[in-house]
């Protein structure tokens, strides 16, 4: 069986951001084409959203245009007894708790005591269901009802919730990158943490009379590159009809037009990272990833261009940016978007010039280039983005990427004798210590910007560890397991805040009500914990950056190793519309 690579790439990591490792080539049917039918964009469920919320609340395939035939009304489709009341659900047997906080990935809350009994938070550690990891999810009352509504959706009975964890083939030229670092992990690793994940959400986690039972569909023949849509369709089409999930999670931003597949069917579904945000708000309320999504990455990253580098000379790059456009210092900045060519990313990387054409007027238009993320081509694809890049006369490179694309770019702009200033995008784990060891070192000497991941802890320190013995395990999970234990994590909290009724409109009401749980202030400025929350047309979870540069001389905090990121100001985070100016008072110019 083959194990899906994208997935080594999260060793240590509590709450990781990634981005996919590759998307398919070719593009995906826009998210617009597959709109959920019926749904109003507010967040909560009414009249007119094309939903029943009135007596028996049934969600049927016509509700929402599933139009595929895979699943029909004999299939589970419905929430019998269930609807979305303000600040709570109700449901048979479940009641309504006036003002119950949702929860969300790694946030929890939500409704679940029978009404006007007592409730029980006997179990609550301060403001949290439990004390065991970096981010616990918020506490929820003991559910103290005896009737949480049965099957009230496709996947859900009255003892049990099935979710399937989707893989893809790995590719043999992908692992050998990956090797030097030891980003990798074994069917028995997997195997050993979702059998401990399972045992921990089911004790610690409310989820209302059931447990939940993952899934593991390794059989997906889903090529990871070169990518082959029509192939990855077929086998999620197999794991619908055969397994009947009531959630997928799938740690990966390969081919959107697979998740857009999952949404259609009707099915919870969590990943596809970075991807522009209307591939969740239109397949709502199925649709969320655990990482920002690629829309607010490139708000965030255009305004953190806008206050730091628009209007000035590269001051940053090499000391000869190339001998065809300039030295360090004396050129005005233009700027290269590489990204992967698919709808769901290049519109993030569209957002990204035209913000920066907007603050930056007086400099020539940011440059696109699109790749394919095709790994037997990778080595002449980066030549040729050197190329056009040269020929543009561009002197800062932002890579809204893949962790690998890196490693052939970086070598083809060493080997044209180009050194560009290297703008972090924040996204696809390129800001990871272990990943950032693959690039030539020549080009990452001049690596700075924004960051998503926290500080990373050392790996017997992670949630993952942590969570692992907390179920009884001795030692220590994989080195590359936080990256599952994330999205189980997420997908706990989410039932969690449903309620005992168990449908997606529930989990989207939990999702929209909860607070969230993270950010700068609230954790008291610790660095090792991010802000997640969601919103009305906010579906995926993370919230705030950090700011790093890349230093021959750091020490990681993962190993203790060098070459590493430095975290500015000790990690400190930042959320949209806050983000500092000034870089250079806090990044210093490489000695080349």
């Amino acid at each position: 069986m083959g194990r899906n690579t994208l997935r080594l790439y999260a060793p240590f990591i509590a709450v990781a951001v990634i981005q996919a490792l590759f998307i398919t080539v070719a593009p995906s049917r826009p998210a617009t084409d597959a709109v959920v039918a019926g749904v109003a964009n507010d967040g909560v469920f009414g009249a007119g959203d094309g939903i029943s919320a009135g007596s028996g609340g049934e969600i049927t395939d016509d509700s929402f245009g599933l139009d595929d035939g895979e699943l029909s009304s004999g299939d589970g489709l419905s929430n019998s007894g269930g609807s979305v009341a303000t600040g709570g659900s109700t449901g048979s047997g479940g009641s309504t708790s006036t003002g119950g906080t949702g929860g969300t990935g790694g946030t929890g809350g939500g409704t679940g005591g029978t009404s006007g009994a007592v409730e029980d938070r006997s179990h609550c550690k301060g403001e949290f269901q439990f004390d065991f990891l970096h981010s616990n999810p918020l506490c929820v009352p003991k559910w103290q009802g005896t009737d949480n509504g049965g099957a009230t959706y496709q996947g859900v009975t009255e003892d049990e919730i099935k979710v399937v964890f989707f893989g893809s083939i790995p590719n043999p030229a992908v692992d050998a990158i990956l090797a030097s670092q030891g980003l990798a992990r074994t069917e028995e690793d997997e195997e050993e943490l979702f059998a401990a994940a399972e045992e921990f959400v089911n004790a610690n986690y409310e989820l209302y009379g059931r447990q939940i039972r993952i899934v593991e569909r390794d059989d997906a023949d889903c090529p990871q590159t070169p990518p082959d849509p029509d192939k990855c369709l077929e086998a999620a089409r197999k794991v619908l009809k055969e397994e009947k999930p009531f959630m997928v999670l799938w740690d990966s931003g390969l081919y959107p037009s697979v998740f857009n597949e999952f949404g259609r069917a009707g099915v919870v579904t969590l990943g596809g990272w970075h991807f522009a945000e209307n591939y969740f708000t239109d397949f709502r309320p199925y649709r969320y990833d655990v990482f920002m999504d690629g829309t607010k990455s490139a708000r965030m990253l255009g305004e953190w261009y806008c206050k730091n580098l628009a209007g000035g000379n590269a001051t940053h790059s090499g000391r000869v940016i190339h001998q065809d456009i300039g030295v360090r210092g004396q050129v005005q900045r233009r700027l290269g978007i590489s990204v992967p060519d698919t709808d769901a990313n290049i519109r993030t990387a569209e957002l990204v010039k035209q913000i920066v054409a907007e603050c930056d007027p007086t400099a020539q238009e940011p440059v696109i280039v699109r790749y394919q993320s095709d790994i037997e081509t990778a080595a002449s694809q980066a030549d040729n983005t050197v190329a056009a890049y040269i020929d543009a006369g561009v002197t800062t490179i932002t890579c809204m990427c893949d962790p690998i694309a890196p490693a052939f770019g970086s070598k083809a702009q060493t080997k044209n004798n180009y050194f560009p200033e290297i703008l972090m995008a924040g996204i696809g784990l390129i800001d990871f210590d272990k990943l950032g060891r693959l690039y030539d070192s020549e080009q990452w000497t001049h690596a700075f910007g924004p960051s998503h991941l926290q500080v990373q802890p050392r790996h017997e320190d992670s949630d993952a560890t942590r969570m692992f013995r907390a179920a009884g395990r001795d030692g220590e999970p994989c080195d590359s397991c936080n990256l599952p234990w994330a999205y189980v994590a997420l997908a706990a909290s989410m039932v969690q805040g449903a309620g005992p009724t168990l449908t997606p409109a529930n989990i989207e009401a939990g999702v929209q009500r909860s607070p969230g749980i993270g950010g700068w202030e609230r954790s008291g400025g610790n660095p090792h914990v991010v802000k997640v929350s969601f919103a009305p047309d906010d579906y995926t979870g993370l919230d705030d950056v950090k700011e790093v540069y890349w230093s021959e001389a750091a020490t990681s905090s993962i190993d203790g190793q060098p070459p590493a990121y430095v975290n500015v100001d000790g990690g400190r985070r930042y959320e949209e519309g806050s983000l500092p100016g000034s870089f250079a008072d806090r990044i210093p110019v490489a000695a080349r």
